[in-house]
């Protein structure tokens, strides 16, 4: 699964965090670029990448996250 995040979202969830380490200090850019690389595998490879939106609410995230790996490999419930 590759949870998608602009850049710019993730560094300001980061840095109100306080958490403002080695990578965060790289910049936007740095990170456009990395994002763009792992969006291009995921086209490349659609088999392989199920691309969720980042953005959504966490509780709307996690859901969907369960369904999609309970619908993969099964319920243990």
């Amino acid at each position: 699964m590759l949870l998608d995040l602009p850049p710019e979202t993730g560094l300001r969830r980061r840095r109100a965090d306080g958490d403002e380490g080695r990578f965060e200090a790289k910049g936007v850019a740095y990170h456009r670029r990395i994002r763009e690389g792992f969006l291009e595998l995921a086209r490349r490879e659609p088999g392989r990448f199920l691309v969720l939106d980042a953005t959504l609410p966490v509780s709307r995230l996690a859901a969907r996250i369960w369904r999609e790996v309970t619908a993969r490999f099964g319920s243990e419930t």
